[in-house]
């Protein structure tokens, strides 16, 4: 996690400008989603960030409490839904087999016809009056309980976009709600620095001698 916040505060000061990008929320289900490359922000800190491996970290960084004092992290968070349950559960359910196999199996896909959305259940003007994103997924997976399981109306192209979709989903939704909370507190002192000591201590679970961390 250091490494990832050292890495974040490197490419900070060298400002590339090919490196920070948004992606506006596409006007209808399907749209092609396209990168807006964007200026650094600064102040950078706070921020959050975002770590998807086989879970899901979520940190968030503060400027160093000295003048020239290396950024420091606090981690939020996270969820255990991320790149691994990704892996598993389209092996489980498709026939791909490596990561590369089941992400680009995914981009084949759409996950719509798997997912029930929020415009199956309203409609485009019910959406619309609702104020309600009319691709937005009301239920992971639901169309599966709904159609004839032996006639499906989806591959497994589509099984494997909406695993991806769920994945994203999961992750997205906590870094929303973090990044909100940091976002109301960065007016407020920020958190204070703690460094972590090691000493080797017995544990008592079997009398062996270990290291332990505290802060």
């Amino acid at each position: 996690m250091e490494s990832l916040v050292s890495g974040l505060a490197f490419l900070h000061h060298c400002g590339p400008e090919d490196e920070v990008f948004q992606m506006p929320p596409p006007s209808f289900p399907g749209e092609p989603v396209t990168k807006e490359f964007v200026e650094w922000p600064n102040p950078l800190y706070p921020c959050i960030i975002v770590n998807i491996g086989s879970g899901v970290s979520v940190l968030r960084v503060d400027q160093g409490t000295e003048d020239g004092a290396s950024p420091f992290f606090t981690r939020l968070g996270g969820t255990a839904t991320g790149g691994a349950a990704f892996l598993g559960l389209v092996r489980l359910l498709t026939s791909a087999k490596t990561f590369h196999e089941c992400l680009a199996l995914a981009q084949k896909g759409d996950s719509r016809n798997v997912n029930k959305l929020v415009s199956d259940i309203y409609g485009e003007e019910g959406c619309s009056s609702l104020g309600l994103a009319a691709g937005l997924n009301a239920a992971h997976f639901a169309k599966v309980t709904m159609k004839d399981f032996d006639n499906p109306c989806y591959n497994e192209a589509d099984v494997a976009a909406a695993v991806l979709n769920m994945v994203v989903s999961a992750s997205t939704v906590i870094a929303r709600a973090f990044s909100r909370s940091v976002a109301s507190t960065a007016a407020s002192s920020k958190p204070v620095e703690t460094k972590s000591t090691e000493e080797e201590k017995e544990d008592p679970r079997d009398g062996r001698i270990r290291r332990f961390h505290s802060t």
